[in-house]
């Protein structure tokens, strides 16, 4: 799935993989309620501008784990782009699988 600032937000699936191009206007990924070991994919569109910034959103009550130098850090939203710890040359091109382990702070990266 491409999603852009015109499709956003998007409710992801268990399973998707979304493509995203924030270069005209910032960009929301919601991610679902995901079974055990089942994940989200979110990749940035590398052949784009990382003009704007990227927001994942985990469910309700639900983290999500943060890349590095913050892994480990769980946060209602992750944002990445202008402004943030993963801004271009970083940000640009990155991608992240969340996926449900089990754990207690929530959507742990893989």
């Amino acid at each position: 799935m491409r999603v852009t600032s015109l499709t956003s937000p998007y409710n992801a699936n268990p399973g998707d993989y979304v493509m995203v191009d924030s270069s005209a206007g910032a960009v929301i990924i919601n991610l679902p309620v995901l079974g055990s070991l089942q994940g989200v994919d979110v990749e940035q569109d590398s052949a784009t501008a990382l003009s704007n910034t990227i927001t994942v959103n985990g469910p309700a009550s639900v983290n999500v784990d943060q890349p590095p130098p913050n892994n480990g850090t769980f946060v209602a939203s992750f944002v990445w782009g202008p402004g943030t710890t993963w801004a271009s040359p970083v940000g640009l091109g990155m991608h992240l699988r969340w996926f449900n382990g089990g754990s207690s702070g929530g959507y742990s990266l893989q």
